[in-house]
């Protein structure tokens, strides 16, 4: 059985019909060119923070750079590439299938981005994206239209324009002033939702909890009691992968104003290739333990390290898009004889910092030693508060996460530990912190609300 993935409507209302408000909350419309085909790939913008942040996305390298074009200074790089984790066609009768190899390649000389591998897991893709198509109808208007879900998955499908449909939709406004990309619908109806969960969790004090994988909540007493606790409020249920916590909304319970934003890992340097040799020269030992820590700014050398901090390759003016050429651009901590002890490429940045942390809720919490007899006997230790004041953020880049780390309000503050006696005990932790989240929330995101919830 072949699908057909073409959609023949007339009217904008008719494609977002088909994507529900309660489960997208961006619908992205591009008009195709002619020669828009799965083997010459599909040109979408010459920024990829159009789609970079949006979605879920797995960085690697495709290869090398071959073309000579613009001079050759980009040929013999690597090509960044980024592959959906959950990418669907809809087909015409409302069916989603996946596609499971569609990736965004970024080509950094141009710069420009591009999509390709449209094949579906039943190896179809859609009649008009294939060579033979394009060649045969040149003249036929096609419209690609990319919706996102709530936790950063996507679903396309392909409208062949009826009656001024293309018109109205080139009529459309910019997607991040984009000319090419439309913005036929962005809403995020899915946070009243979380609001009135929230605030159902909000000034009042509750047991320390964790919710475990069969949905049940027992106490928990370790030192992130009221992150969990906070979930399990929410009924959800803890998985630290990279989606947000809540219909793609990441909630971030504090205790104080300094805050770790992630503990993505080195995958570059001594650090990467050997972790011992990399805490037995840059760590201190300790009761036959060895451990890693300090603050590192940028530019700054660490005082208890002796490491410092640089982000390589990248000039804050100019667009980041034509900066990402594999090597170039990375982040590193080098020592004072310039070799590259601990190093992050830009693959592992932006998988780190992405379509987890565009939208986020600060929570501020307090915890405290119970006094309750009862939760005493059921095995709690703590019992947790959480303010109905919250800082709701939304939209952020690769961009703004190094020009933070450029101005000191992102650090890294490690907490590694290196037992050569009882390997088991090993511990990699890099902490990506801030100092105080409620200044630094301007530098990491485009929009903040400071909301009372119980208003």
């Amino acid at each position: 059985m072949t699908d057909t993935y073409e959609h023949h409507l007339s009217d904008i209302e008719q494609i977002l019909a088909l994507f529900p408000e309660n489960r997208f909350t961006h619908v992205l419309a591009k008009a195709l060119p002619k020669n828009a085909n799965d083997k010459n790939q599909i040109y979408w913008s010459s920024d990829f923070n159009m789609l970079g942040p949006l979605f879920d996305l797995q960085y690697g390298d495709r290869g090398l750079v071959t073309s000579t074009k613009k001079g050759g200074k980009s040929r013999g790089r690597s090509i960044p590439e980024a592959v959906f984790t959950d990418f669907s066609w809809l087909t015409e009768d409302s069916r989603e299938i996946r596609a499971p190899k569609v990736k965004m390649l970024i080509y950094a000389q141009y710069p420009e981005m591009r999509l390709s591998g449209f094949k579906t897991e039943t190896g179809q893709i859609p009649a008009s994206l294939s060579v033979e198509f394009t060649k045969a109808n040149p003249d036929i208007k096609r419209i690609m239209i990319l919706a996102r879900t709530h936790h950063g998955g996507a679903v396309a499908m392909i409208v062949m324009p009826q009656g001024n449909l293309l018109e109205k939709v080139l009529a459309s406004p910019g997607f991040e002033g984009s000319g090419v990309i439309k913005l036929l619908r962005e809403t995020y109806v899915h946070e009243s939702d979380l609001r009135e969960k929230l605030a159902g969790a909000v000034e009042r004090w509750m047991p320390g909890v964790r919710r475990t994988t069969d949905n049940q909540s027992i106490a928990f007493n370790g030192t992130q009691v009221c992150g969990y606790t906070l979930e399990d409020t929410l009924e959800i249920i803890p998985n630290a992968n990279k989606d947000g916590d809540y219909m793609g909304v990441e909630l971030k319970a504090h205790t104080a104003k300094k805050l770790t934003l992630m503990t993505t890992e080195p995958d570059m340097g001594i650090y990467k290739e050997d972790f011992a040799k990399f805490m037995t020269t840059y760590g201190y030992e300790k009761s036959g333990e060895w451990r890693w820590t300090g603050t590192h700014k940028e530019g700054m050398r660490s005082a208890k390290s002796g490491l410092t901090l640089r982000v390589m390759g990248y000039d804050r003016k100019e667009n980041i898009s034509k900066q990402l050429n594999g090597e170039q651009l990375y982040i590193g901590m080098f020592d004072a004889d310039g070799n590259l002890a601990a190093g992050w490429s830009m693959e592992r940045i932006l998988g780190g910092w992405g379509a987890k942390h565009n939208e986020a809720v600060y929570v501020p919490a307090t915890r405290k030693n119970t006094e309750n007899p009862e939760l005493k006997a059921t095995g709690h230790k703590y019992e947790v508060f959480f303010s109905k004041d919250v800082v709701w953020c939304r939209g952020t880049n690769p961009k703004k996460f190094l020009d933070a780390i450029l101005d000191h309000v992102i650090i890294i503050d490690p907490a590694p530990k290196f037992d050569p006696a009882n390997p088991k005990n090993n511990k990699r932790r890099t902490q990506w912190r801030v100092n105080d989240i409620h200044k630094a929330i301007p530098h990491l995101y485009e929009h903040q609300e400071n909301i009372n919830l119980q208003e």
